[in-house]
Formats: structure tokens, sequence, C-alpha cells
């Protein structure tokens, strides 16, 4: 059995719209049939047979049970790179692109960079392929172990032959304790923060298909905050940044959990123009 690419491009199209971006039934095709987007339009007239077609139509038939489409082509971009996802790890979100714009070296010549809750691995990646002659030492620390894999898989594919031993991914448990032979100048944590409450009305597509652990947050969204606060006090380099993303209503609370021992540096809004991310320091 035969179809006609661009009979089955109008078919897929015409099935996601009522649900989705009707784009992304380019999106799934491309994928299934390993096209680049320059070699798109020539195959517009092309027969695709009955293999090809249970492939296309099981990938569409994940997106309509509401599968994040990141997750069906396992990839995402974020910053200028492309990084490998699967239901593993949360799916990199624009408004954490803020680390890396804010992520400023304080004319440190070699720095130590620490990145808790590090998922796929994005953020510490991204800065780390950004300001790699300056950084001397970075970790990323998760409690998934299955995370981890995903964050050296996205290592081993940025880095490609330039593989070098600055960059290691450890399973730790913040909550339980956390073993470090240095302080760090730098430190990112996006940690979840959904509250109970939040979490019980998030949409579908990520409420039912991404990591609850990367999610949710404790009853009110503020258990990992409070984690934090306590162990960056030990990795921290006296004069090091602490920049922390947080969710639309948590400013205030999340200002007076670290108030006792941080000052605030400075607060960067989303493009939404909501507050994200909080850059702390030691007081001395």
């Amino acid at each position: 059995m035969y179809k006609l690419y661009k009979d089955l491009h109008k078919t897929i199209k015409a099935l996601l719209k009522c649900y989705y971006d009707s784009k992304e039934s380019s999106i799934l095709l491309k994928h299934a049939l390993g096209l680049e987007d320059k070699n798109f339009l020539l195959i517009f007239d092309a027969k695709i047979n009955y293999l090809y077609l249970k492939i296309i139509f099981k990938r569409v038939e994940r997106r309509m049970a509401g599968e994040p489409i990141s997750y069906i082509i396992n990839k995402k971009d974020f910053y200028d790179y492309t990084f490998y996802v699967n239901s593993n790890v949360l799916i990199p979100r624009p408004e954490s692109e803020l680390f890396i714009l804010n992520f400023t070296l304080d004319d440190i010549d070699k720095i130590n960079y620490l990145d808790i809750c590090t998922g796929s691995g994005c953020i510490l990646l991204s800065i780390f392929k950004l300001n790699s002659n300056q950084i001397a030492n970075c970790c990323g620390i998760d409690i998934s172990i299955r995370a981890l894999k995903v964050a050296s898989k996205n290592y081993k594919l940025l880095a490609g032959y330039q593989k070098i031993k600055k960059v290691s991914f450890i399973k730790q448990n913040i909550f339980a304790y956390v073993k470090s032979d240095r302080k760090y100048n730098f430190i990112t944590c996006n940690p979840p923060y959904i509250s109970l409450i939040e979490y019980e009305n998030l949409m579908k597509d990520v409420k039912d298909f991404e990591p609850k652990n990367a999610l949710y947050g404790g009853v009110d969204g503020l258990s990992f905050f409070r984690k934090i606060e306590k162990i960056s006090q030990k990795l921290l380099d006296h004069n090091g940044n602490l920049l922390i993303e947080l969710g639309d209503q948590q400013l205030d609370k999340v200002i007076k959990i670290f108030h006792k021992n941080y000052k605030v540096v400075e607060i960067y809004p989303d493009l939404s123009n909501k507050y994200r991310i909080i850059k702390l320091k030691q007081k001395k």
C-alpha cells in the first residue's frame, strides 16, 4: 500500500488541527522519514510505503493521546542548541533560557559551577558551551539516574570529539546528604515548584507525561527552596552566585525563605513579564 506524501500530509494536518498546532504534522512526518528541512518539499509527490505509514500513524496516535511532541521526536531546542529528551526528564522551557542569558563570571578566571536538579542537562550544558574556557569544573546533580543518563547523552552529543573531563553528572538526593569536595562560584537550580493544587490542575500533556518528581514541589510548592537555602550555604563560595527559577506567584515567599542568609542581587522577568529567576548572594 502506498500513499502520496502530499495527501498524507493533508490527512495528518486535519487530524491534529482539532487538538494542536497544524504545523506539527510536518514535524512528525519529517522525523518519521528522517528528513531535513531542505529536503522536505522535494518529496511532496513521492509515494510512502506501508511500513512508514505504520510508523507515522503510530506517532500521530501518540500525539492525539496528548503526549508532548518533544517526547515523540526525542528532541527539544533550547537556547542555541538541540537536546535529546524523553519522558524521564522535564521538557526544557524558553523561560529557563534566562539562566544562560544572566550567567555572569564576575571577572573570575576559572570557576566551579554546580547545577542542582539538572534533568536533561540543558541549562548546565548551554552555560558550559558558552563559557568552557573559563569553567574549571561543572557538575550536575539529580535524584533520577534515568535523567542523568539523558544529561550524559546530551553531553556526548554537544561535546562530540571535544569531550573533556570538565563535566560530571552525579546522582544525589538533596533532601538527604549532599557531598562535595569543593566550593562553587556559581550554582543554578530549576527546582520542582508546582504546589499540590497547581499539580492537580496541570494540563494533560504535562501532568500525564512529564515526570512528577521534576514538577511537584510539595504541598505549597516551596519544599525545594527551603532545602536549597540550607545546602547552598555549604556549597557556595562566600562571594558566589545562586540563581533559582521560581513560579509565577512565589517571589515574595522565596525571598522570605532566603532572607536570613542571602541578599537579593537581581530578579529577572520572563517574556510574559512574570518574575522567573532570582539571583542571590550570601550575606557577609
